[in-house]
């Protein structure tokens, strides 16, 4: 697994995990990693992003993708395939990405809905004022000796059906060369008709009126920025 002096905790094939970078009172999104237990499928979904309306699904077969459920492609009229991928290849370090999720602290609002009620929820520190919070998550090989990044915090272990261990980490990033994307991705949901509907124009004061905007970095990396609009 990493080859490091430090010891992790493997989480069992099936585990569900869920988690949100804040506090109960003031948080982004709140996210659920779901493994599979006989296969070796992930799936990734949020609260805010239609409570199960739409997911990414990271499938054993090597086709991942972000896709509305069967009901709600059907009630837009709309194909349940918003965006398909091929697994990518692992990096020079062992890791396969499979997608990071980049939440800009200042878009952490205080107010929000309170999840004390949410049982096993994990709240992640923020990156400080002005940087954005990355929670990257990877999978290794089965047996594979990898090293742990010094600029990545280790979250989540999980192992799947054969042996292999989806990793989840957190790390920070300079938020200026996302700055304009981010404020041209708002800009566009307030004023873009979504599909099967009219523009949503959610009150610039609600703490909860968040976007999750599936994005490719120019190098490739699949990534969902959430946004307050």
């Amino acid at each position: 697994m990493m080859d490091d002096a430090l010891e992790f905790e493997v989480q069992a094939p099936g585990d569900l995990w869920r988690f949100s970078v804040g506090s109960p009172e003031a948080h982004g999104a709140t996210w659920a990693l779901t493994c599979a237990r006989r296969t070796n499928d992930v799936c990734l979904s949020t609260r805010e992003h239609g409570g199960g309306d739409s997911k990414w699904s990271f499938h054993q077969s090597g086709d991942w993708r972000m896709q509305y459920s069967r009901a709600k492609a059907e009630e837009l009229g709309v194909s349940r395939v918003i965006r398909q991928w091929d697994r990518p290849s692992p990096d020079g370090l062992g890791y396969t990405e499979m997608i990071r999720i980049l939440l800009p602290t200042d878009d952490i609002v205080s107010g929000a809905t309170e999840l004390t009620r949410l049982s096993k929820v994990e709240w992640i520190a923020p990156a400080p004022g002005g940087m954005v919070t990355v929670i990257l998550i990877c999978v290794i090989a089965p047996g594979a000796q990898v090293p742990l990044p010094s600029d990545l915090t280790p979250l989540r272990l999980i192992a799947l059906h054969d042996g292999a261990i989806v990793m989840v980490f957190r790390a920070e990033a300079d938020i200026a060369g996302y700055a304009p994307l981010f404020e041209r991705c708002r800009n566009d949901i307030l004023s873009v008709p979504a599909p099967g509907g009219g523009p949503w124009r959610p009150s610039r004061t609600d703490p909860d009126a968040r976007a999750m905007v599936d994005a490719v970095s120019g190098d490739g990396r699949h990534e969902i920025w959430d946004l307050w609009l």
